[in-house]
């Protein structure tokens, strides 16, 4: 049976606004998030959703009972739907790390195993998302249903779906609070659309990292 699957990434916070690493640390929704989260529960009100899933992380998980409270349906939570673990980058301006750890970065750019120091590498970080987007796939058993998440798991979707290898040039983005359809059958995904945006109106502009 084929499962439909939006997903959702979070709306903006104060660090997405500072420019700030977040990773696993908690950084909550600013004003401005909340009215994208708000703007997203309607836009997809219609769609029939009987349930959503979302990572623990309070920006996602915020994001996701906003939601919740206008279509009305159960929310699970899922440490498998996190952001990559950004180690000892978290919590730091991402300018001022191109600046003082330039090697360090040229190496989370590049380099698929990398691990910053208390983190995990990007190689962890999708196959631990992709098994939990094929857990909630297999669960859903046809139903459609939404998931909020991060621009890292994301993008780990996309890449996977349209087979681009890991390391290209994005050329594609996941902004705060954009929308992305995907439909999933018997172990196979297709890429609906990606990124509508156009339901936040006349909000200023997210942020796609």
């Amino acid at each position: 049976m084929t499962c439909n699957i939006y997903i959702v990434r979070h709306g903006r916070t104060e660090w997405n606004q500072s420019g700030i690493i977040q990773g696993w640390m908690d950084s909550k929704l600013d004003d401005l998030g909340r009215r994208q989260a708000e703007k997203t529960a309607e836009f997809i009100a219609s769609e029939g959703i009987e349930k959503i899933y979302a990572s623990d992380l309070s920006r996602a998980r915020e994001t996701a009972e906003i939601i919740v409270r206008t279509l009305e349906v159960p929310l699970t939570l899922s440490q498998g739907l996190r952001e990559q673990h950004l180690g000892d980058f978290e919590g730091q301006p991402w300018e001022d790390l191109k600046k003082n750890r330039p090697e360090e970065v040229a190496k989370f750019v590049s380099d698929f195993d990398f691990v910053l120091k208390g983190g995990e590498s990007r190689r962890t970080m999708w196959s631990r998302v992709l098994a939990e987007y094929e857990r909630i796939a297999e669960e859903s058993d046809g139903n459609t249903v939404a998931i909020v998440t991060h621009g890292g798991p994301i993008l780990t979707l996309v890449y996977h779906v349209l087979g681009i290898p890991y390391g290209k040039t994005k050329r594609f983005r996941t902004s705060n609070a954009g929308v992305s359809l995907f439909e999933y059958s018997s172990n196979d995904w297709m890429l609906c659309f990606l990124n509508a945006t156009t339901h936040l109106g006349n909000l200023p502009g997210g942020h796609d990292w």
